[in-house]
C-alpha cells in the first residue's frame, strides 16, 4: 500500500502571475492480480495561492471480474462500470542493484545523482536533462526499483519555468494490502452504468 503526494503547476503566461496549480494526496492499495483502490483528496488553485476546486476520488478496480466502482462517500453511493477492455500490464526491465536499467527505461539517458532515503526506504536518485526539461527520479532498489519520488520542470527560452510537477510517496507498506479494500462499502446505495 502506498500513500503519496503529487502537486502539479503550469505557468499560463510570461512571468509567474497566472500559474494554475493541483494538489492531489491519496493511498493506493495495489493487488497482486492487478486490482486496486484509490483514495484521493485534491485541490486546484488559480495564480498558484487562490483555490478554485477540491474535492475527493475513492475508486475500486476489480481485475478478476473486470469491474470498477467509483464511490461517492458524500452521497454514500456507488456506481459499477463494467470494463471490456483488457490490457497487458507494463513489465519494467528486472531490476538490477543500482537500478540503472530501470532508471535508463524510465528516464533515457539517465545520469545517476545519489542516494537517500524516502518513506523509511533507501533510493538511488538520477536525473536527466534535455532541450529545457529537467526530469528526476528516485527507485527503491529493495523493492523491485519503484519509483518513490519524482520531479519534472519544463522551462522556455529564456529559462522562467513553464509546468513543474513533483511526486513523492509518503509511507510504503510492501505486500498484499487487505481484501476489504476490493469491497464496495456496506450501507451505500448502487447503481450500475450502462454502456
Amino acid at each position: 500500500m502506498v500513500s503519496f503526494d503529487f502537486e502539479i503547476w503550469v505557468n499560463n503566461d510570461w512571468g509567474f502571475h497566472n500559474i494554475e496549480r493541483t494538489a492531489t494526496s491519496g493511498t493506493v492499495a495495489i493487488f497482486g492480480d492487478g486490482s486496486r483502490a484509490n483514495f484521493l483528496t485534491f485541490t486546484k488553485y488559480k495564480h498558484y495561492f487562490f483555490p478554485t476546486v477540491s474535492g475527493e476520488i475513492h475508486s475500486i478496480y476489480w481485475r478478476q471480474e473486470n469491474l470498477a466502482y467509483m464511490v461517492d462517500d458524500q452521497a454514500r453511493l456507488v456506481t459499477i462500470l463494467r470494463c471490456r477492455c483488457t490490457w497487458e500490464i507494463p513489465q519494467p526491465p528486472p531490476p538490477d542493484a543500482q537500478c540503472k536499467a530501470v532508471a535508463l527505461s524510465y528516464l533515457g539517458a539517465a545520469m545517476y545523482k545519489g542516494v537517500g532515503t524516502i518513506a523509511g526506504l533507501s533510493v538511488i536518485t538520477y536525473r536527466t536533462a534535455h532541450d529545457g526539461d529537467e526530469h528526476q527520479a528516485s527507485f527503491a532498489p529493495q523493492f523491485d526499483c519503484d519509483v518513490l519520488e519524482e520531479q519534472s520542470t519544463s522551462y522556455n527560452s529564456i529559462g522562467i519555468p513553464t509546468s513543474h510537477s513533483h511526486f513523492i510517496v509518503r509511507s510504503y507498506v510492501p505486500g498484499e494490502p487487505r481484501r476489504e479494500f476490493l469491497q464496495p462499502p456496506l450501507g451505500y446505495s448502487i447503481q450500475e452504468k450502462r454502456q
